[in-house]
């Protein structure tokens, strides 16, 4: 007698791939945030390495590298870098920084070439490949990074204090002027004894690395190498920026629109809830995007007395 056999019918292997399909449904989410956790985790190693560069940098110096330092002459320049630029000896990166000329601004030879060259350091790993590019040209692939200085706060300072921060340039048009309280900031050689609201107390470097703003027109991503444009009423922050509005989870401007000036960028990311924070003394927290906004605005400055702590 032939025996007959016997196999899965129709309706078992519709069950079966149900069963794989719900469980993966089940699992998707659970390896997605360990992956995202792992990325959040890298984020954070990668301002805490800037942190360390940057205190290295001022034991070496006794100053705090600053975001800009040309000058209005073009047949006497200095330069024009970002503190990305200065930094790179103290973050493994010297080959690179010797291929810079100091004595020549950012944007001539050999100094322009270098905005393609990139390392890892610079990008956070949740960020997609489109945000680690510049969108000031359209030549590929001109990277751009994602930790910036905190120039300080601008705007009213709030109760019981009267005025606004202090400031350079006009703070409502073009790019929005530079904020002159924080740490980071153009042209001045700041040392950690002029943070005197407390190095535990002050932001230093935070992270833009969120999204452009589908409602804006323009990502306020440019080339690492860059600084600032100029220190006048129309210059642009590149490696440094202003705290004037609320973290977000978009980075982008719209040229024209006072309400979204380039130096005014929001802080961001695209981590869940808020964005990275390198404080003074090198330690990095995570802040919330629902902070209170005096509380935000006083850890950005360095020395006006309005102290504040995160959690």
């Amino acid at each position: 007698m032939s025996r007959r056999q016997r196999g899965f019918t129709l309706i078992e292997l519709l069950v079966v791939i149900a069963i794989i399909a719900v469980l993966i449904a089940l699992l998707l989410p659970a390896v997605q945030q360990a992956r995202e956790a792992a990325r959040r985790s890298q984020c954070k190693n990668n301002l805490k390495q800037w942190g360390l560069a940057v205190h290295n940098y001022h034991e070496t110096f006794n100053a705090l590298p600053y975001t800009l330092g040309r000058t209005t002459s073009a047949a006497a320049p200095t330069n024009n870098f970002g503190y990305h630029v200065r930094l790179l000896p103290y973050i493994d990166q010297s080959p690179l920084y010797n291929q810079f000329n100091f004595g020549a601004f950012y944007d001539t030879a050999p100094n322009l070439a270098q905005k393609n060259n990139s390392f890892d350091g610079m990008f956070c790993p949740s960020s997609r490949t489109l945000d680690r590019k510049s969108s000031s040209s359209a030549t590929a692939p001109e990277w751009t990074h994602h930790y910036y200085g905190v120039a300080g706060a601008k705007g009213v300072r709030p109760a019981p204090a009267t005025g606004n921060f202090d400031h350079t340039g006009n703070v409502t048009t073009d790019h929005g002027g530079f904020a002159r309280n924080g740490a980071l900031v153009p042209n001045v050689n700041l040392n950690f004894r002029d943070v005197t609201d407390g190095l535990t107390n002050t932001l230093f470097i935070g992270e833009i690395s969120g999204e452009p703003n589908p409602a804006f027109a323009n990502s306020s991503f440019r080339p690492w190498t860059q600084g600032a444009s100029n220190d006048s009423a129309g210059g642009a922050l590149y490696s440094s920026k202003n705290v004037a509005k609320q973290i977000s989870r978009y980075s982008g401007w719209q040229s024209g629109n006072s309400t979204r000036l380039f130096n005014d960028v929001s802080f961001s990311s695209q981590h869940v809830g808020g964005t990275h924070f390198m404080m003074g003394d090198g330690s990095v927290k995570f802040v919330s995007e629902n902070i209170d906004f005096n509380l935000y605005q006083s850890l950005a400055t360095r020395g006006l007395g309005e102290v504040g702590t995160l959690e």
